[in-house]
């Protein structure tokens, strides 16, 4: 049996308002992973002071610690433009005990994503898998290996 493995990098989105969906209005904010752990109030407080973000603007907070990542969706997709022109990308945050995190912000769901074909016939090339995932963003690779390995897919 042969599996395929590709990379995907998912290419930006429309700034069409009438197509966009309600993850396009969710910004990530990527912490250090080897930094202390940092508490709900602490990062409502950063959000709002370091990142000048108003609070009538935002409707959710997610927090997802194991990750060391936050999730901040917005009621307008210009918010989330604004937020990332204005820090371009990264910024601090300040820890009580005084060390200072990288923080890296992004538009949520745009990173390189993973992923398994199983149960292809063997004869299947890459460039022909590449070419149907081409839809999906810039493909970074794709590679054939053959094995009996159970389908995994992470998208």
């Amino acid at each position: 049996m042969a599996y395929h493995n590709i990379s995907v990098r998912a290419e930006k989105r429309s700034r069409n308002k009438g197509v966009m969906s309600e993850r396009q209005n969710t910004a990530v904010c990527s912490f250090d992973t080897k930094s202390p752990p940092i508490s709900a109030l602490d990062i409502h407080n950063w959000n709002f002071e370091q990142l000048h973000v108003p609070e009538n603007v935002v409707t959710m907070v997610q927090i997802d610690g194991t990750r060391r990542q936050v999730y901040t969706k917005f009621t307008d997709f210009e918010y989330l433009q604004d937020l990332l022109h204005s820090t371009t990308g990264q910024s601090e945050y300040k820890h009580d005990i005084g060390e200072i995190s990288q923080v890296l912000i992004e538009m949520a769901g745009t990173g390189t994503r993973c992923g398994r074909l199983a149960n292809l016939p063997t004869e299947t090339s890459d460039e022909a898998v590449s070419f149907i995932f081409s839809q999906y963003g810039e493909i970074k690779r794709c590679s054939k290996r053959v094995g009996l390995r159970p389908i995994v897919i992470r998208f």
